[in-house]
């Protein structure tokens, strides 16, 4: 084209703005629609436009007019077209005919907004750029997203829209979730100045420019400088913000954004003068913020204008009252103005509302310490009544330091100008309470409540320190009496309540305190409230209920670890082992407690985990060596047998009769003692204990048994005739356990009885015994010539107990002896006669636990080896 710039309708210029704005200007001639010749012509007069303005920029190196000082860069200095490739964005005027509508939408979009742009009226009004945003027209898929970076495009030339504005457009083209996708397209600078626009903290106002009649180029030029020297300012650029400021500020000066950074950098420079003038023009444009009339008041503090000061904190009070700035700088007045108790005042409120701020305690110790001086002094000055008055102060500024010593010397010197009113009696019975002399405090308490007054808080507040106070003394009665006065002033007086809950759970009256309890969780749920209703509803035996209210406390580190142990002893008594289990390890954990081994114990008993139990146990009984060793034997021992630990047990048991208390039935545990003996094959041993429980029991069938099976055991055969004559004598026919057939009969074989012998084992075997009694019972038979019957018996018996190898080999001997043809006495020379009888071991005896007393101990437990 032989002439570009006259198709754009423009004189030959570098500004690529004023390039775009011709371009979009004459696009309303050549829609891609309806002339799409005239749009081909057109854009390539505007590409060779821009190419042409590029080159002479290079040129030329000319400074943008935002960007004149090349020491102190702007927003974007290092935005040119140049920074961003065509290739990387999409490009709208492509002139493919499937997408010719969706660009020319998005061509004239982007018109639309320069026009809205361009007219600085327009450019904050929200409702305009609304309804452009809002147009159906533009709401295609395509053409939006042909916008979305088309339009950061277009404002990388307009920056200086209103922060309501960037969020109106990114609410349409949600450039805030798309940061990372940005910055591979923009330069970083410009990336960063749309995310902070789009934040909203960082907003400048408007309304000033708009109602100016600055000319619109040098308005573009203020707004810059002003953006420039805010982010130099938020970047902590001091310098580059100075030069930024004074460039806004020869264009426009009363601008209330722009002064209000100008006081800012003047405060870090600690220039309060040209600071405060420049706060103070914020004030004159009507635009100041709270904010900013406390720095004014700042300045004005440090400039020595106290009054003016403290005037200017109050205003700022009076639409934010805790504004901790402005409650600092107006106390600092007061003291300075020499307003000791006002200045006092405000940094207590200080320290309410910010426990943490030093300066405020610091503050606080130097002011009491001046007015305790004060006050020294005007005493040595005053007449009486003047002197009665700064007592009263001085004793009362004690208090508040909670020097409590110093306050009853002060009211004890009050007290000899004569009666004192009810409330400096309580003051006085107070602070003596506080030093815990509660014996006096009391005579102070009740002179206040004799004094007329109808001030129903005060009464309370008496009451209840009286009530406290008669407490301390462990005086319940004086105690409960005033809490109940407290109540029928305050029904719902939740101190007063748990004092008296408290005050019956120490006199165990524990379903008085549940109910004081309940009374106080009614009004407000509270952890502790629950811990010690848990408590009580465990003194009580009610673990369910205990166990609930313990669990609502929800006990953990930083409350409630005194109440563990009972916590935990109330779920195992509920049944809730593995719950008790890690309640006790919290309990060991943080507290040791020596009992939470033995209550865990009990509850691993419970869970079958006897190894465990045994473990908390031992280190109990070391922990308290004195203390519930019976049990904790008992149950070491219980543990031992469960565990096929015999000897073990038998240690246990042994111990544990060492501290059986003189009221227990000791033959109940002599005979877990001889239990034990018994399953561990000491039998020499074991005949001690059983002879203990018949003389304690003489006619204990599970003694007298064992004793003629211990006998057999040892082939005690001249003492076992003995036991069997007892037991005979003891028990008749009808009522003898079938195992004292098998013993007698065992005995029997021994000493070569056969004929009596047979008798009783036969006696056995109807009693449903097999085993042992089979096996013997058919070298019986066999010995007396009954073979046949004799190798039935011993085939009974294999089946009875296959695999046993003693019945094997007898069973063996009896069917080669059946088959041969030798002569009686050959063969009876080959039959295990008495030379060479079995050795008596392993013999089977009646289950140790047949006894109902130590069924109790080992339901179900069988000890065979």
């Amino acid at each position: 084209m032989t002439d570009i710039w006259s198709f754009l309708g423009i004189q030959p210029t570098e500004d690529a703005v004023l390039i775009k704005r011709a371009y979009m200007a004459r696009l309303k001639f050549h829609h891609p629609e309806e002339d799409p010749e005239g749009f081909q012509k057109l854009r390539t007069a505007y590409d060779a436009a821009l190419k042409e303005a590029k080159d002479i920029q290079r040129q030329t190196q000319a400074p943008s007019a935002v960007n004149a000082d090349t020491d102190h860069p702007g927003v974007f200095d290092d935005w040119t077209e140049d920074s961003v490739h065509e290739r990387d964005l999409p490009d709208i005027q492509e002139q493919n005919s499937s997408n010719s509508l969706p660009a020319a939408l998005a061509n004239e979009f982007l018109l639309q907004a320069v026009d809205l742009y361009d007219d600085i009226q327009t450019r904050v009004d929200e409702d305009r750029w609304i309804t452009l945003l809002e147009d159906e027209k533009f709401s295609g898929f395509e053409t939006r997203q042909r916008l979305q970076f088309e339009v950061l495009r277009l404002f990388a030339d307009r920056a200086w829209a209103p922060g309501p504005v960037w969020r109106l457009l990114d609410e349409t083209f949600a450039w805030s979730s798309m940061e990372i996708e940005m910055q591979e397209l923009f330069p970083k600078t410009y990336v960063d100045y749309v995310m902070m626009q789009l934040e909203g903290f960082w907003d400048l106002r408007y309304d000033y420019v708009t109602d100016s009649m600055t000319p619109l180029d040098e308005l573009e030029q203020f707004l810059a400088a002003r953006s420039n020297a805010q982010i130099c300012l938020v970047q902590g650029n001091v310098e580059g913000a100075e030069h930024w400021l004074r460039e806004a500020a020869q264009i426009m000066p009363e601008e209330p954004d722009l002064n209000r950074m100008i006081g800012e950098l003047c405060l870090q420079y600690s220039n309060w003068e040209e600071a405060f003038q420049a706060f103070k023009r914020m004030e004159a444009s009507g635009n100041a913020e709270v904010h900013h009339n406390s720095d004014l008041a700042y300045c004005m503090l440090q400039l020595g204008m106290l009054e003016d000061a403290y005037s200017m904190y109050q205003k700022v009070l009076v639409h934010t009252p805790d504004h901790a700035q402005a409650l600092t700088g107006a106390a600092q007045c007061l003291e300075q103005l020499g307003r000791i108790k006002e200045s006092r005042e405000l940094y207590l409120r200080i320290k309410q509302l910010c426990p943490w701020d030093l300066h405020a305690h610091t503050q606080i110790d130097t002011l009491n310490q001046r007015l305790e001086q004060q006050m020294k002094m005007r005493l040595e000055v005053e007449d009486r009544p003047d002197q009665m008055k700064t007592l009263d102060e001085l004793a009362g500024l004690y208090m508040e330091q909670q020097q409590y010593d110093q306050a009853v010397g002060v009211w004890l010197q009050l007290v000899q100008f004569g009666e004192l009113t009810a409330r400096q009696n309580y003051q006085l019975g107070y602070s003596l309470h506080q030093e815990e002399q509660y014996e006096k405090a009391t005579r102070y308490y009740a002179a206040a409540g004799n004094a007329e007054n109808k001030d129903e808080a005060f009464l309370l507040e008496l009451r209840y320190q009286t009530g406290i106070n008669a407490y301390q003394q462990s005086d319940y009665p004086a105690a409960i009496q005033q809490f109940e006065l407290v109540l029928a002033l305050d029904p719902g007086h939740l101190l007063s309540l748990r004092y008296l809950a408290v005050m019956s759970k120490e006199a165990q009256r524990f379903e008085e305190a549940v109910l004081y309890y309940k009374k106080a969780l009614d009004i407000e749920d509270l952890w502790f409230l629950h811990a010690d209703l848990g408590s009580c509803y465990y003194h009580l035996d009610q673990y369910e209920e205990s166990v609930f209210h313990f669990g609502k406390a929800k006990l953990d580190d930083d409350k409630g670890q005194e109440h563990y142990f009972e916590y935990g002893s109330a779920l195992r008594l509920n049944g809730q082992y593995r719950e008790a289990v890690q309640i006790f390890d919290a309990d060991i954990e943080r507290n040791n407690h020596p009992y939470a081994y033995y209550n865990r114990a009990f509850a691993r008993f419970m869970l079958k985990e006897f190894e465990l139990c045994r473990a908390d146990l031992r280190i109990f009984m070391e922990l308290v060596p004195g203390d519930s060793q019976f049990d904790a034997n008992l149950i070491s021992g219980i543990s031992s047998f469960y565990l096929k630990d015999w000897n073990a047990a038998v240690s246990f048991f042994n111990e544990m009769l060492k501290y059986l208390p003189s009221d227990m039935d000791r033959a109940q545990y002599i005979k877990l003692f001889a239990a034990a003996l018994l399953a561990a094959r000491r039998f020499k041993e074991v005949i001690q204990p059983l002879e203990e429980v018949l003389r304690l029991d003489d006619q204990n069938e599970w003694a007298m048994l064992h004793t003629v099976r211990v006998h057999a055991e040892l082939q005690n055969w001249d003492k076992i005739e003995g036991s069997l004559e007892m037991y005979f004598e003891t028990f008749d026919l009808q009522s003898r356990n079938p195992y004292i057939w098998f013993y007698g009969g065992v005995f029997l074989y021994y000493v070569n009885n056969y004929k009596e012998a047979a008798k009783f084992f036969k006696l056995a075997y109807q009693g449903g015994l097999r085993g042992d009694t089979c096996s013997y019972y058919s070298l019986v038979l066999y010995q007396l010539g009954e073979s046949h019957d004799a190798l039935s018996m011993a085939r009974e018996a294999l089946q009875d107990r296959p695999g046993h190898g003693e019945y094997e080999e007898r069973l063996k001997q009896m069917e080669e002896q059946m088959n041969k043809r030798k002569n009686l006495f050959a063969r009876l020379g080959l039959l295990p006669t008495a030379a060479n009888k079995p050795v008596v071991q392993n013999l089977d005896y009646p289950d140790i636990l047949g006894d109902p007393q130590l069924q109790n101990e080992y339901p179900g437990v069988v000890i065979k080896q």
